[in-house]
């Protein structure tokens, strides 16, 4: 079991967890909530990302992308298997959301489900769309899908909120990319940081990782309370922390994990204050 939540990277869930309970908190402050909907959405999100995991998993395997890491202990059929077994299980999930939202949804999971299944392919990662893929479809779409399965509404706030919550995500995925540099450069396939370059993929991990504060500066001059924006600034010192080694080329190989933690810590302060201070 342990090895199969390693293979899973079930660390990694916090990914689709936030923005499915940033968007049913916003939800719940314009009146609208559902504890089974939340639930789906959440097990829904869960599917999808360790299918997208599993899959990742065995077409790096196949493809030859990580033969310079340690090989995967579990059959790479297996681990085939499980991916589009848990892909199935996600877009039955989907389904049943739009069945018990509206139609209109239906944008929203066809993009969860294309991205989960063509994540690790020629028309995603290995064309150097991961990173902005991902700050996508866990930024705006997941938040706004969360929030629009609630409401029916789309919602300027949401869409704003959404940002800082991608960019974050996004900077997990370029660091393990940022890590993988050379190892990427001699399996011959695409990244996002091989396509605009090792100085400028450096640069682009630090923006994402100090844009979502200057987001919630933004955040503070349209809504109110103030202050209701304050705890996540409590994530700065780490955003800070990653920046300066990002910037002199340090502890590259824990970019990715530090910008897990980040992400978990910043979006959960930015939550826990929504709950407590509201925003209007």
């Amino acid at each position: 079991m342990k090895t199969w939540l390693i293979t899973m990277r079930i660390w990694s869930l916090t990914a689709t967890t936030m923005p499915v309970v940033l968007g049913a908190v916003l939800a719940h402050q314009a009146g609208c909530f559902s504890w089974p909907l939340v639930g789906l959405m959440l097990v829904c999100g869960w599917c999808l990302q360790l299918a997208t995991n599993l899959l990742n998993t065995y077409r790096d395997g196949v493809s030859g992308v990580d033969q310079d890491k340690p090989p995967c202990p579990i059959s790479l059929p297996a681990v085939r298997c499980a991916g589009y077994s848990l892909l199935v299980v996600g877009v039955v999930l989907a389904i049943t959301i739009v069945a018990l939202s509206t139609w209109k949804l239906l944008f929203f999971a066809l993009a969860g489900i294309v991205g989960a299944t063509c994540y690790t392919t020629k028309l995603f990662k290995y064309a150097g769309l991961g990173v902005p893929g991902v700050f996508l479809l866990t930024g705006p779409v997941q938040v706004l899908a969360a929030y629009y399965a609630l409401t029916q509404e789309l919602s300027l706030k949401a869409l704003l909120l959404s940002l800082p919550v991608g960019c974050l995500v996004a900077a997990i995925l370029h660091g393990n990319d940022l890590r993988d540099i050379a190892s990427d450069r001699a399996a011959k396939i695409k990244t996002f940081s091989l396509l605009i370059g090792e100085r400028v993929a450096f640069g682009l991990y630090i923006f994402l990782t100090m844009a979502p504060f200057a987001l919630l500066g933004i955040l503070m001059i349209f809504y109110s309370p103030v202050y209701s924006f304050l705890p996540p600034l409590l994530a700065l010192p780490m955003g800070l922390a990653l920046s300066r080694d990002a910037l002199q080329r340090k502890r590259v190989e824990t970019l990715e994990e530090r910008a897990a933690g980040h992400h978990f810590l910043f979006c959960s302060l930015m939550i826990v204050s929504l709950l407590i201070f509201g925003a209007s």
